[in-house]
């Protein structure tokens, strides 16, 4: 690999694309060092293709989620994205131009929620500027949906009001939606725990109190799993019946960590019928593969990283 390394930046792109997702699925299986995909970012040109950039957020995104629960490994995760990913979206731009491919403007949306994810002070003040400009100065249609999911990622509970009052006053159902999903996406545990209350609250929709439940999982699992089994009937009344049997499960099977394992576990048996069960073994089994990520191959990321800084 370090022989490879050394020549990587001079290969086709589909060379160099089919060499870094290797690296990093390898990694994950344990067949090379999980870090030897870092190393294949840090050593992207520039100028490379869009879609090298493009799998080079994916992989830095991807590390952010298994280092969630763990602020020092976010915290260097972040730094290498922030240094990594920030230029190259210094140089798109935050806008997009009349003429640009697909493939940038995705790109760029790609950057703006990866960094936005990971929470870059720089990223997330330039999104939260343009939020509260957005009246006089409307955010472009191309970026909005990436800008917006950062806001309510990031929120504070001034912007989490303001987008509430916003969500109650907007009259378009597929924006409405989009809102109360903001409101359910922040990463503050006491915002998590307010949109919760608001899904039960009978304001939302019955489909979109379902989603926002959903939505809190995302980031704080074991709160959302915890909160439907303590209003079961409540939570269940918001879901379709053809969901209802995975619903709750998969709230939890969102967690990284084991600790979730024997409350799943007790009330899957106590509630699903045999035939419903599988939900629940692709729960569990969701839950053992981060984990084992998480204990097995981030410390050979976490060491990469403490190099690079």
């Amino acid at each position: 690999f370090a022989t490879l390394s050394q020549s990587y930046a001079a290969l086709p792109a589909v060379d160099q694309l089919g060499i870094l997702s290797d690296a990093w699925a390898l990694g994950l299986a344990g067949q090379q060092p999980a870090s030897d995909a870092l190393e294949l970012v840090h050593l992207l040109p520039d100028d490379a293709a869009p879609e090298l950039w493009q799998r080079a957020a994916g992989i830095v995104g991807t590390i952010g989620a298994y280092a969630k629960g763990d602020p020092a490994r976010r915290a260097a995760i972040g730094r290498f994205a922030a240094a990594r990913l920030g230029p190259k979206l210094a140089a798109l731009g935050w806008a997009s131009a009349s003429d640009e491919p697909d493939v940038v403007s995705n790109l760029r949306n790609t950057l703006i929620a990866t960094l936005g994810d990971l929470g870059d002070p720089t990223l997330t003040a330039e999104a939260s500027r343009r939020f509260a400009a957005d009246a006089a100065d409307p955010i472009p249609g191309a970026q909005r949906k990436a800008i917006m999911n950062v806001v309510g990622t990031n929120a504070d509970r001034a912007t989490w009001d303001k987008l509430h009052a916003m969500a109650r006053a907007e009259t378009v159902p597929l924006i409405r939606t989009q809102l109360y999903r903001l409101l359910a996406s922040g990463e503050d545990p006491a915002l998590a725990q307010a949109a919760l209350d608001l899904a039960l609250s009978g304001e939302p929709s019955e489909t979109d109190a379902a989603a926002m439940i959903s939505m809190v999982s995302n980031a704080h699992p074991e709160l959302a799993f915890d909160f439907a089994i303590a209003h079961l009937d409540a939570v269940s009344a918001k879901v379709d019946a053809s969901a209802r049997s995975s619903f709750v499960v998969g709230l939890g099977g969102r967690a990284n960590d084991l600790a979730i394992l024997p409350r799943l576990e007790a009330w899957a048996k106590a509630h699903l019928s045999r035939d419903s069960y599988r939900a629940a073994d692709a729960a569990i089994a969701a839950i053992r593969y981060r984990a084992m990520v998480r204990t097995q191959r981030m410390p050979q990321i976490d060491a990469w990283l403490a190099g690079a800084d």
